[in-house]
């Protein structure tokens, strides 16, 4: 195939996706700006086309700041609180595979051979929901599998760093040690005594 990009399943359907900046020449006036019309376009076909099929464009424009190179990260998008407010890195799967979802729940088809430009600003919203709902679902079964495997404590004689309990001559040796170290300390205590100091070498 043509396009070359990063794949993605959905269900029993595959993508591929890729990120690209685009701009158009400055003017050479002093203090104009060196681009005009930054946008980030997101490009995604079906994995047997041999070209994208479907773009979605953010453009920058009043309350809508996309990246520069400079103050905002790559794949960077984001609205004023006067907009909406919010922000999306458009590198990350998760982000993109919000924007697949909520395109083809506006419609569009895949198996369209014409390309489909989309305006990004005009599904944002819904995408920062979908993927805030994505982060959330995410951390809710984290604290859900914590719970239901708690991690060891480390400080634990019984537990070794992968989780397993420790063999019986391991937590022997380590009993030993600590009895060790508690004898060592108050040996220590009884020397120097509750009121003495210790003399300055």
């Amino acid at each position: 195939m043509v396009y070359c990009g990063q794949r993605m399943v959905v269900g029993d359907d595959r993508y591929e996706w890729t990120l690209a900046h685009q701009h158009e020449e400055g003017t050479s006036e002093p203090g104009a700006p060196r681009y005009r019309d930054c946008r980030e376009v997101v490009l995604i076909a079906p994995a047997e086309r041999l070209a994208p099929t479907l773009r979605i464009v953010f453009r920058e424009g009043s309350g809508r700041v996309v990246s520069d190179g400079i103050y905002m990260h790559s794949g960077g998008v984001m609205q004023s609180r006067e907009e909406g407010g919010g922000s999306l890195n458009l590198n990350e799967p998760g982000v993109v595979r919000a924007l697949l979802d909520e395109a083809l729940a506006r419609g569009w088809d895949p198996g369209e051979r014409e390309p489909l430009e989309i305006d990004g600003w005009a599904m944002f919203d819904a995408v920062y929901s979908r993927r805030t709902a994505q982060l959330e679902a995410r951390e809710a079964a984290r604290k859900t599998e914590l719970a239901r495997n708690p991690p060891p404590d480390p400080t634990s004689p019984n537990s070794l760093l992968n989780g397993e309990p420790a063999p019986a001559d391991a937590q022997v040796a380590v009993e030993e040690h600590q009895r060790q170290h508690q004898q060592v300390r108050g040996r220590r205590g009884r020397r120097r005594g509750p009121g003495r100091r210790r003399r300055r070498q």
